[in-house]
């Protein structure tokens, strides 16, 4: 499977409207920096003065449901820090805190995802 900026924006954009319809602050794929390159963990997310930019590894995601559990990860990343800028930093102790582990569940409950995938 070919990883690039596009499937990860077409990634993102599906996620954003069947796992995250609530999130109404969450910005569209168009306003979001992908990035698809061989990395040390599965993903990663970051926001700098307002844009988010969204990395997925290349080498290890080889199929489209690790594509969109990776995705959906970043994407709570992104819809936290839209709703509190102390998520911004992605190495903040908050960042995989209790309102994380929330939305995951739900995010897993919707997409009939098995607990703890994402």
């Amino acid at each position: 499977m070919k990883v690039d900026a596009r499937a990860l924006r077409a990634a993102y954009d599906f996620l954003r409207i069947v796992a995250f319809p609530e999130c109404k602050r969450m910005p569209a794929g168009r306003h979001v920096e992908f990035v698809a390159k061989k990395l040390v963990n599965h993903g990663y997310h970051s926001e700098h003065e307002g844009t988010h930019t969204i990395w997925v590894d290349t080498k290890a995601t080889q199929d489209v449901s690790l594509l969109l559990k990776i995705m959906a990860h970043e994407m709570i990343h992104v819809a936290l820090t839209a709703v509190d800028s102390a998520y911004s930093d992605a190495s903040n102790k908050f960042a995989h805190d209790e309102n994380f582990k929330q939305m995951a569940r739900a995010v897993e409950h919707e997409m009939g995802w098995k607990k703890g995938s994402v």
